[in-house]
């Protein structure tokens, strides 16, 4: 039986039951408040204080929601890195996050965003990458919504452009040596 916070995340990440839950340092999470509150053009310095102006509290709430997703923390520590707020006010911010997830498309396209930039922020850190399902489904809720294109690529597709860009790069370093030779020689050809 799922529990009514399971219920309500599925609701906003379908996949969220298949992330790895892990260990998020304080420097990972501090990036994560940085990036939710530019999904929501809130000021940082804003982001802790009592406040219940819209724009803070969806800020805090999205938070909540990442980092109820991606982390193995208790509510309560959440609830500690969003404000300060106690357990119950994180489960009731997961549950008004899906609610307006549901009736907001405008917020639900922010949320998108927010778990897709949040996904890549903890994945540099950790070194730990996302499922290729995870990926098809950021691309499918993302695409028309971002100016770039998405390509998802398997591990071994990876390995394959990082060999090609390797090689590239090689020829480029040989190519500029022999540029700097040639001009050095051509520099000694016009002095008497």
């Amino acid at each position: 039986m799922k529990t009514q916070t399971t219920q309500y995340l599925s609701i906003i990440f379908p996949d969220h039951d298949k992330t790895l839950k892990r260990e998020i340092s304080q420097y990972t999470i501090s990036s994560l408040i940085n990036e939710v509150c530019r999904a929501n053009s809130v000021n940082i310095h804003h982001f802790a204080l009592k406040t219940r102006k819209r724009e803070i509290v969806q800020a805090r709430q999205m938070l909540c929601v990442i980092l109820k997703i991606y982390s193995a923390m208790p509510l309560s520590e959440i609830g500690w890195h969003c404000g300060g707020v106690d357990h119950a006010t994180v489960m009731h911010s997961i549950k008004t996050v899906a609610n307006m997830c549901q009736t907001d498309k405008k917020f639900r396209g922010k949320m998108d965003r927010s778990i897709l930039f949040a996904s890549n922020i903890i994945e540099s850190r950790s070194g730990v990458f996302l499922s290729h399902e995870f990926w098809k489904y950021a691309a499918k809720k993302l695409s028309g919504k971002l100016k770039t294109t998405i390509i998802i690529l398997d591990y071994t597709e990876v390995r394959k452009l990082k060999a090609v860009i390797a090689d590239k790069e090689r020829e480029i370093r040989m190519l500029r040596g022999e540029i700097a030779r040639s001009r050095i020689n051509n520099s000694y050809e016009f002095v008497d």
